[in-house]
This record gives C-alpha cells, sequence and structure tokens, in this order.
C-alpha cells in the first residue's frame, strides 16, 4: 500500500536522539505516540495510522515498520499471529504467503515471533518479522517489512526498532 498525500516525516519536532537513555542508531530518533508507546524510527520516513497501525515506510517505500498497540492483551501469542496471518491471506493482502516461523519468544512470558514472506507490490517477494507480546496491560504487535532480497542487511534495523520500544 501507498502511503497517503501530504503524510508527515520523521523525525517528529523536538524528537530524541534516544530511547531508554541509549543512543539510537546514527539517523534514527525516537517516535512518540499519543497511545503511549515510543520506538527507534530512520529520519526521513512517512507515518500515517492506518487503522489500528502507525505505519512507518522509508522514502523509497520497500522497508516498513509498523506498530500496532491495540491488540487483544488476554490472548495467545502464537494463535494471534496465525488468525492474523489466515485474515490477511483470506483479504488477498499476502498472495503467496509462505510461514518462515511462528514460534514462543524466549525473552518475554508472553509473545511470539512470527517470521514470513509474501508477494508484494510489482510482484517483488516480501520478508518480514513480527513480535507480538504483552506489555503492561496492552498487547502489541511490532513488524518489520523489507524487500526479501534485502533481509539479511536489514535484520539489524528490525533489532535496533525491538529494542528501542517502549510502552507506558
Amino acid at each position: 500500500r501507498q502511503p497517503g498525500s501530504n503524510v508527515p516525516l520523521t523525525p517528529q519536532p523536538g524528537a530524541q536522539r534516544k530511547a531508554k537513555g541509549f543512543a539510537l542508531l546514527r539517523g534514527w530518533s525516537e517516535y512518540t505516540d499519543v497511545s503511549g508507546f515510543r520506538v527507534g524510527v530512520p529520519d526521513g520516513w512517512t507515518y500515517e495510522k492506518v487503522g489500528t497501525t502507525i505505519c512507518f515506510r522509508d522514502p523509497n517505500n520497500i522497508r516498513f515498520l509498523s506498530v500496532d498497540a491495540n491488540r487483544n492483551p488476554a490472548g495467545d501469542p502464537i494463535k494471534a499471529c496465525t488468525v492474523e496471518a489466515a485474515r490477511l491471506v483470506r483479504s488477498g493482502a499476502m498472495p503467496n504467503y509462505q510461514l518462515i516461523s511462528l514460534n514462543r519468544s524466549a525473552l518475554q512470558i508472553k509473545a511470539a515471533d512470527w517470521e514470513y514472506t509474501w508477494d508484494g507490490p510489482k510482484n517483488i517477494r516480501m520478508h518480514a518479522t513480527t513480535r507480538w507480546f504483552k506489555s503492561g496491560d496492552k498487547a502489541i504487535a511490532l513488524s518489520w517489512a523489507t524487500r526479501d532480497f534485502d533481509w539479511q542487511i536489514n535484520t539489524a534495523y528490525y533489532g535496533a526498532a525491538i529494542s528501542s520500544f517502549s510502552s507506558e
């Protein structure tokens, strides 16, 4: 999906170059959402709310970071990812979907890591990972997606985003 017209760019006015007291990657700033979460995001990316999800896109529209802080905190993370995959495939949003892995995260008590590929716009093979996790009384899905060809060089960026995330 293409970003809407006149969407704002990161960094937000007054954005910090730190998250959780640590410096972010060079060229990244902390995004603060009205719902209470914060996450490090590359500067110069667009951002907009789509449903309950904040979507960040690079200028070339080939890398995406999304945060949905409106998931069901009582739900099972594995089941939530499975249901979401079925919904996206059924809607036609992820043609040729292929599950790579779906596992409980060893890092958090109630979390899952879901990795998958699909055919994106112009039949470009896309690759993504989503961490579904409980944070306080909220459940959050944080996703990173890029072209499959670029996956390996982008895994560090996903790590930077997930490690910078915090929620009130």
